[in-house]
């Protein structure tokens, strides 16, 4: 192979891993800044783990709720609790049927493609959390990004396009010929 054929490989190889670099920075960058701004507008942001709410929320989707008064809750709205026994583990699950007892309202949940209404019923103390959008398979993206791959592939995206864009300062300079002078 030529000098100047490797020489264009070079030049081609550098564009191509810039450009993939600027692309997941601007990726990372972007849902890091979507996230904060749901969470400065009260909203918290969740990925699916489980197919229990499927059709409706599939695994991988991501789950956008929002504070409301335990009063606001309505049969057939979608909400996001702990659980109260267990594990503790977070759910989004459906209201099937309100009881009304001194404490407050009590909701009865279950998943949609569950067979059976969960074996607790759920009660909110200030306020509870209730699903307003679903993004389709974002949560694979936020998981990945949250993993320690994910993590790393950002980094290293950010050194590259740091290092290529900081190139032209760090490449060798031409020194002038140094003369001598006569004696």
């Amino acid at each position: 192979m030529s000098r100047s054929a490797f020489g264009r490989i070079v030049v081609v190889a550098r564009r191509v891993a810039v450009t993939l670099a600027a692309l997941v920075t601007v990726a990372g960058l972007g849902s890091t800044v979507a996230l904060a701004l749901a969470n400065r507008a009260g909203w918290q942001v969740l990925g699916m783990k489980t197919g229990s709410m499927s059709p409706a929320i599939d695994p991988g989707d991501l789950v956008v709720v929002q504070p409301v008064s335990p009063a606001d809750i309505r049969n057939g709205d979608v909400i996001t609790f702990r659980a109260p026994v267990g594990s503790h583990a977070p759910y989004t699950h459906r209201v099937v049927e309100i009881r009304y007892g001194v404490g407050g309202p009590e909701f009865v949940t279950k998943g949609d493609a569950n067979a059976s209404a969960d074996v607790w019923t759920v009660h909110y103390v200030a306020e509870a959390l209730r699903m307003v959008h679903v993004v389709p398979q974002a949560g694979r993206a936020l998981a990945f990004q949250q993993s320690t791959a994910g993590r790393r592939l950002v980094a290293g995206a950010v050194f590259v396009l740091t290092v290529a864009l900081m190139w032209p300062v760090f490449r060798a300079q031409p020194r002038p010929h140094l003369r001598e002078v006569p004696a």
